[in-house]
């Protein structure tokens, strides 16, 4: 519905304020007047269209806005010094700076909403506000020290609305502080050149008034007397009495920015409450607007959630349907396997079974009665929530992770209010967000006998599923993240044969994957793989030569070199060294250097040892 009160108090304004400026100065009020039309008709035409359509032209618009920027200092008007305007004849002037504040921000508030799971990296603030500066700086250049100071608050405003952390506040504020203190005081030493002389003495005057009356606080303090003369109903419009601010000339630009000492002064205290409330009712409708934008007119919804709800046995199949639906289907063999992949939500005092996997499954075995269980809801979205999860962990995300992994619960608070985009701003939300979209389910009571602090849940991994989702997505993220990582100087050891380097890189690299007992073997062989994939070597897996499988091959054959791994897991750290030394005997026995000796000049051979996160390495 469009909101005809805020045109209404806008237009409102608008006539008081050619009232008022028709009364400050002749000859201003037709160009009041003209800019208040054109204004009305932009402002309807614009209102009618949807701000994220706009919002998609935002480097055409700031391409405009830089143009405009640099266009008004090298062929404005220039006026007092200052080359803010171009002169569009009989209707006026044109500021762009003014222009330049709304564009600025619909492009910052729109490129910070799509940066806002960023917003709190160093690149994207750097990013962003270098992007700023250069037209804040070109608005100084001009020079227009209050507009430059508007678009530095304005910056300000919507990096906090984004949601910038408040530790970079707390730090951008301790090291503001002393250096703003040394700002003022350097601008008062003589010689300074940061500031014009106007814009200094209006600084200054600010700062100690009592030594500028009879100058540049003078007009500020004409102003307030003004203010002070109309009283309660004020002397009325076009007053021109000699005590007047007009008649006397006490302030020598009132139609500019001491407005408001015409309005204090002919409306009086009455027509001043009235102009700050036209003010304040159209941020309140602008405030009302925004509100409405975000969370729509439809509101007051009665909420069943899936931790505190009367309908929890309806969020899945309960077991008496699985068993019906089995049975109907002639798969009541399956039920074992059904139930260990597809069951484990746990809602309220209700387990229940994921319906879609469920009946996907039973599809599939309608034509074949063989068919294994698989991962169908995996296929329904690309789990980049399950990626974006893991790339944002620290240390005690990656602990937590391998605890789920390991068939283990980790303790929560959950906010079930959340969404998408407040994914990454706490851990807590991390790990809500999982839960609420059935990759987390709550333990169940005879499984988890702890003690649970108030306001928690304990959270397990639901089914075989969901397991293989995480293990599947876990591998790929090592994968991807061992080729990112500085490998040069464990690849140097591992072609000049220094088994101790090879060893403390390797720990390095373990250090930051995510791993859990389950994986063995399994795990350590894709964690050697990954390391050389994607780093310019060429790499084997399980390779069959002399009388078995090697377990990764490097090849760079550049340089004519091969390097051979056989990996063990150790079950305890007392025996990595032996099996160190069992992997070094199994190259051996099983001859799988003997194929490289004729073709590469270099054939090296490695026994590794893994525990946990600990490896040890030796060298034939």
């Amino acid at each position: 519905m469009y909101n005809f009160r805020l045109v209404l108090y806008v237009w409102v304004l608008g006539i008081i304020g050619i009232l008022v400026i028709n009364s400050a100065a002749d000859g201003f009020a037709a160009k009041q007047l003209i800019g208040f039309v054109g204004g009305s008709i932009v402002m309807i035409i614009f209102s009618l269209i949807d701000y994220n359509y706009i919002a998609k032209f935002e480097w055409f618009l700031y391409s405009i806005n830089i143009g405009m920027l640099i266009a008004v200092k090298l062929f404005g008007i220039s006026v007092n010094g200052a080359r803010r305007w171009f002169s569009l004849g009989p209707f006026g002037t044109f500021q762009p700076s003014e222009l330049s504040k709304v564009i600025m921000l619909i492009i910052f508030a729109h490129l910070i909403s799509e940066q806002k799971e960023k917003i709190n990296s160093l690149a994207t603030i750097l990013r962003i506000g270098i992007l700023y500066v250069i037209p804040m700086f070109l608005v100084a250049w001009e020079p227009d020290l209050s507009t430059t100071m508007v678009f530095a608050f304005l910056f300000c405003t919507l990096m906090f609305v984004g949601g910038i952390s408040y530790k970079i506040i707390g730090a951008i504020l301790g090291a503001a502080l002393p250096l703003g203190g040394i700002l003022i005081w350097y601008i008062q030493q003589p010689g300074q050149i940061l500031l014009h002389d106007y814009q200094l003495n209006r600084v200054l005057s600010f700062l100690n008034p009592s030594d500028y009356l009879l100058t540049t606080y003078n007009q500020q303090y004409n102003s307030i007397m003004a203010i002070g003369s109309g009283m309660l109903t004020g002397k009325g419009l076009d007053n021109n009495t000699i005590t007047s601010v007009k008649g006397g000339n006490f302030i020598s630009e009132p139609q500019t920015d001491f407005i408001f000492a015409v309005v204090g002064e002919e409306l009086g205290f009455i027509g001043s409450c009235v102009v700050i409330g036209l003010i304040l009712l159209i941020v309140i409708e602008c405030l009302r607007i925004a509100k409405e934008s975000i969370f729509t007119g439809t509101n007051n919804f009665v909420s069943d959630t899936i931790t505190d709800s009367r309908l929890n046995e309806y969020f899945g199949f309960v077991q008496d349907e699985v068993d019906r639906i089995l049975e109907d289907a002639g798969a009541e063999e399956h039920s074992e396997s059904v139930k260990k992949w597809y069951d484990g939500y746990h809602f309220g005092n209700f387990d229940v079974y994921c319906p879609w996997d469920v009946m996907n499954y039973i599809l599939e075995l309608q034509h074949n009665s063989k068919a294994k269980p698989a991962s169908y809801w995996k296929n329904t979205s690309d789990n980049a929530i399950i990626r974006s999860f893991i790339d944002y962990a620290g240390s005690n995300i990656t602990k937590k992770l391998e605890t789920l992994l390991s068939g283990g619960a980790i303790i929560q608070h959950i906010d079930e209010n959340l969404t998408y985009d407040y994914l990454h701003s706490s851990e807590e939300n991390l790990w809500s967000i999982l839960y609420l979209t059935g990759y987390l389910t709550r333990a169940r009571d005879q499984n988890y006998n702890g003690e649970l602090p108030e306001g928690t849940v304990a959270l397990v991994i639901p089914n075989e599923e969901i397991r293989e989702i995480f293990e599947t997505t876990v591998k790929k993220w090592f994968a991807d993240s061992a080729k990112i990582w500085n490998r040069s100087r464990l690849f140097e050891a591992v072609w000049s044969g220094n088994a101790e380097i090879i060893t403390e890189e390797m720990a390095k690299l373990l250090r930051k994957t995510i791993s859990y007992h389950d994986y063995k073997e399994d795990f350590y062989h894709t964690f050697l793989a990954g390391i050389f994939t994607g780093a310019g070597y060429t790499v084997d897996s399980n390779k069959e030569h002399g009388e078995g499988r090697s377990d990764v091959v490097i090849y760079d054959d550049t340089n004519g070199r091969v390097a051979i791994f056989e990996a063990k897991y150790s079950k305890t750290s007392d025996r990595m060294e032996m099996d160190c030394d069992r992997a070094i005997d199994q190259i051996n026995d099983r001859m799988y250097a003997d194929e490289y000796a004729d073709e590469y000049e270099t054939v090296l051979c490695y026994g590794i040892a893994f525990y946990k996160k600990r490896c040890r390495v030796k060298k034939k």
